[in-house]
């Protein structure tokens, strides 16, 4: 049984991801403590998202693939926030939400990504005050 185990997960990526995630929290805890607004209005998601980014950082390292979701119950807010996860984490499949139809899900997504891609794109163009000449 210990054998299996030892195969299934890699424990030194466990614990680089477990220290990630435990040392974001920690910071969102003192940051909620000096601003009552973040434990408030925050606090639940914060944690439940870095929890989602350390499982990420895990697969990513293990070397499995990585499929970022969620339920057809949720806000155009949150595929936002999921499709910057998944651009950052550099997923290789994101599922389709809000709704259970497919063309306001793809619309969203299609246009965060485009939009970060862009935003991207013109900060690396545009040269700041401290740039090198």
């Amino acid at each position: 049984m210990k054998k299996i185990a030892k195969t299934l997960i890699d424990t030194k990526i466990l614990d680089r991801a477990l220290a990630v995630g435990v040392l974001c929290e920690a910071a969102f805890v003192i940051a909620a403590h000096y601003r009552p607004f973040l434990g408030l209005h925050f606090g639940l998601f914060a944690c439940m998202m870095i929890a989602g980014t350390a499982a990420l950082l895990y697969a990513r390292n293990a070397g499995v693939g990585i499929c970022v979701g969620g339920s057809a119950n949720e806000t155009d807010q949150s595929t936002r926030i999921t499709t910057h996860i998944a651009l950052a984490c550099r997923a290789d499949l994101m599922l389709g939400k809000p709704g259970g139809g497919s063309d306001e899900a793809l619309m969203l997504q299609t246009n965060e990504m485009l939009r970060a891609l862009a935003l991207l794109h013109h900060h690396q163009a545009t040269p700041t005050a401290n740039s090198p000449k």
